[in-house]
């Protein structure tokens, strides 16, 4: 998993750099919008970009979610004082009062 993890991080500079890529298009259309209408081609692709950085954002979501998860597996049960401390959270989240 950390070596797919690897690869993807490789790829994620290029998600970051398609994320920014989209919110400048999306403002310019925005900017265009205010001065006149869109046409059916430029409003098609609006929504097109806006499901496309939806799509992105959930990848990049996605990520992060998995890395703090190996990084808890990897670093979280190391620190005894860090493990107990949650597991006494959670023990107090189930008591009923």
């Amino acid at each position: 998993m950390r070596k797919v993890l690897r690869a993807w991080q490789q790829n994620l500079s290029g998600l970051k750099r398609n994320i920014e890529n989209i919110k400048t298009i999306l403002s310019l259309l925005e900017i265009i919008e205010e001065s006149r209408d869109l046409t059916i081609a430029e409003w098609n692709f609006k929504e097109v970009l806006k499901s496309k950085l939806n799509q992105f954002l959930d990848q990049q979501r996605t990520y992060w979610k998995q890395r703090g998860k190996i990084r808890w597996v990897k670093e979280g049960d190391a620190g005894t004082k860090l493990f107990r401390a949650c597991a006494t959270i959670k023990h107090r989240g189930n008591l009923i009062a």
